[in-house]
């Protein structure tokens, strides 16, 4: 349900800025990776593809 994701994200928005903790956010949604994450970490087969800012990943993948 989108709204109650939008809900969770802002809670955790929320509680990141008041105690500073990283969040570690697991998704295949692409655009909340894109609207959310400040780094980015591709995984495939479980291993890791590729990991970069958010803006440099979307601009330009490996």
């Amino acid at each position: 349900d989108v709204t109650v994701q939008a809900q969770i994200m802002r809670l955790l928005k929320r509680l990141q800025r008041d105690t500073g903790v990283a969040i570690v956010l697991i998704t295949h949604n692409l655009g909340l990776v894109a609207h959310t994450a400040d780094r980015v970490m591709v995984m495939y087969a479980g291993n890791k593809a590729e990991e970069a800012p958010t803006r440099d990943l979307f601009l330009s993948p490996r």
